[in-house]
């Protein structure tokens, strides 16, 4: 057994008063003998305890030497369970994530084609757009040069005539009620050959 200087100091402390106090109860009748077997029994207690502790730890020293095969095998099926739930949880959490991030790559790749069908459907209704501005204008040409043609559309200096030419502004005066009887029904209306020389003249 080893002692430290704790325990070395408390047992020469606990032996030097034990020697003093009995010699000094031999010579003097101050020291009853029930102080004496007081001193005694402290002494006694505090060299027990000295001894059990070191008993018990030489006995947990020699439990461990004897079982050192069977200490290292529950170590080690300690730290493989500690392992396996590591790596379990390792697992669990890694299958999450994943399956938060197949979620989240989902739903981009739905709004990406979103946004691509929105663009498409954008650039068609545009060109549409532009195809129908370009044919409108294409037919604004062609009247253009039409009317050129047929000598309608004059230079910039002269405006286009808004009314119709003066011999056709005075015209005469519509029939009363009385005379629908005498000349309306004997009035022939003109034909598509006269309808078609005047539209003519008027072109000319």
């Amino acid at each position: 057994m080893k002692f430290n200087n704790f325990e070395v100091l408390t047992t020469i402390l606990c032996s030097w008063l034990s020697g003093f106090l009995l010699g000094l109860w031999r010579l003097t009748p101050y020291i009853t003998d029930r102080e004496a077997g007081l001193l005694v029994a402290l002494s006694v207690v505090v060299a027990m305890v000295i001894i059990h502790k070191h008993l018990n730890k030489n006995a947990v020293v020699a439990y461990l030497n004897r079982h050192v095969g069977e200490v290292q095998n529950t170590m080690l099926l300690d730290l493989q369970e500690f392992h396996r739930k590591r790596v379990a949880t390792l697992k669990i959490n890694h299958n999450q994530t994943m399956r938060e991030a197949q979620d989240e790559i989902r739903r981009l790749h739905a709004k990406f084609d979103r946004l691509n069908s929105e663009y498409d459907w954008i650039s068609t209704m545009y060109q549409d757009q532009m195809r129908t501005n370009q044919e409108q204008e294409d037919r604004i040409a062609f009247l253009e040069v039409k009317l050129k043609e047929f000598g309608q559309l004059k230079s910039s200096a002269s405006s286009a005539p808004f009314s119709a030419p003066a011999s056709q502004i005075n015209f005469a005066n519509p029939p009363r009620s009385g005379d629908w009887e005498r000349v309306g029904y004997h009035i022939k209306p003109p034909s598509l050959h006269r309808l078609a020389l005047s539209a003519s003249r008027l072109v000319g």
